[in-house]
């Protein structure tokens, strides 16, 4: 199984130089299964997130701010909506 990365413990040009090594890597996959020699298509998707990942810190880290942690967040609550009054009809015995 592959290693992970943490890439918000990596200095400023350990993440360039990674997210060069990766784009790299992407670019390769591409030409590979052009040429039909590249079966792993999940490997787009991996690398497509590792470079993203990357990306996020180095501009977390341009902004100033610390790495981005995901917090939940918590979708407003619709309006009720009004309830409709049923007319019932009493029966009387007569």
């Amino acid at each position: 199984m592959a290693e992970t990365v943490k890439y918000s413990e990596m200095s400023d040009d350990d993440l360039k130089s990674r997210l060069i090594q990766l784009k790299d890597e992407f670019y390769s996959a591409r030409q590979k299964t052009r040429m039909g020699q590249f079966k792993k298509f999940s490997e787009f998707k991996r690398l497509r997130k590792d470079i993203a990942r990357a990306k996020t810190v180095l501009r977390a880290r341009e902004l100033g701010a610390e790495t981005p942690k995901a917090k939940p967040v918590k979708a407003p609550k619709a309006p009720k909506a009004a309830k409709t009054a049923k007319k019932t009809t009493k029966k009387t015995k007569d």
